[in-house]
């Protein structure tokens, strides 16, 4: 259930970044707006641990748009099928880097 959960979750969002971050012009500014709203969505769920849950949430949402700059921009996987196979493929390490990443910051048990 976790496997599809996770699946679930990169879809939608290697699908938003493939549509909306497509023109690079836009992408920064784009890419700012959905900093914000995702750092507003971290507070209003945990309004107790904020510097611990804007930490997570936006770095971990940052460093999947830097997988997508890295496989748009430098890697220029521009079909559709292939950016998703990859995203999954690197979403995956990332998510494992970063959950272990945290745990060793905040001493989770």
């Amino acid at each position: 259930m976790a496997v599809f959960l996770f699946l679930a979750v990169m879809f939608a969002i290697a699908n938003f970044y493939y549509w909306a971050f497509r023109i690079p012009l836009k992408t920064y500014k784009l890419f700012i707006i959905f900093f914000i709203v995702i750092s507003l969505i971290a507070v209003i769920t945990d309004p107790y641990n904020l510097p611990e849950i804007i930490i997570v949430f936006s770095g971990y949402y940052t460093l999947l748009f830097g997988v997508h700059l890295l496989l748009i921009q430098v890697f220029q996987v521009n079909r559709y099928f292939p950016y998703l196979f990859v995203f999954f493929l690197i979403s995956l390490l990332v998510t494992a880097f970063f959950g272990v990443l945290m745990q060793d910051i905040f001493n989770y048990s």
